[in-house]
């Protein structure tokens, strides 16, 4: 079995203990998801600051009163899942291009990867992989074939029509609640006090 390097990722006082809480509800609206060119590919100073414009401040994580036996009781922090899932992301972008870089000898690589880092994409990815099943999103992407490979088909989704909550109203939110004015998004646990996703 596997066991976490990273005590954030390791610890059990949580496992026990489920949370039906959540943010207020937003409205929907459809949005075709594009190959959009501002955020695709390695890391890049203008990837970089489109990536980060959609983190709110306080990173997601918010203090809220938590209601006790009918009254309100001292404040609980939570973290946005939506938010946590966007930093997951995220993460596994910019690991993926260290990992590359580590891997590929004609690009250069500027640091190494530790068992920390391989460790939060392990969580990312998993956790990725449970928001995928609990948003069950039921819009069809178009399958095409792939030219010079008979009988196979590829999707790649650019142009599919989604129903999707408002990320920006969410995102208000989450600042306004915020727990702090942190705005880092990548660093290791030991280096920061302050909650981690």
């Amino acid at each position: 079995m596997y066991h976490s390097p990273n005590p954030l990722i390791s610890f059990t006082s949580f496992r026990e203990r489920s949370f039906n809480r959540e943010a207020p509800r937003f409205s929907e609206t459809s949005v075709p998801f594009e190959n959009n060119k501002l955020f695709f590919g390695p890391p890049t100073v203008t990837s970089d600051a489109a990536w980060k414009s959609l983190f709110p401040k306080g990173r997601g994580f918010v203090s809220l009163s938590n209601p006790v036996h009918g009254k309100q009781d001292k404040k609980q922090d939570f973290s946005v899942s939506g938010i946590h899932q966007y930093h997951c992301l995220f993460t596994v972008r910019e690991y993926f291009d260290k990992a590359i870089r580590a891997i590929t000898p004609d690009v250069a690589s500027t640091s190494n990867i530790t068992e920390e880092e391989i460790d939060h994409v392990y969580h990312c990815i998993e956790y990725l992989r449970q928001a995928v099943l609990c948003a069950a999103d039921p819009a069809l992407d178009l399958a095409e074939p792939v030219p010079g490979h008979p009988g196979l088909v590829s999707a790649l989704g650019w142009g599919t029509t989604h129903r999707c909550r408002d990320y920006g109203k969410l995102m208000d939110w989450a600042e306004t609640n915020r727990r702090s004015n942190s705005q880092t998004l990548l660093h290791h646990w030991n280096e920061n006090p302050d909650i981690h996703h």
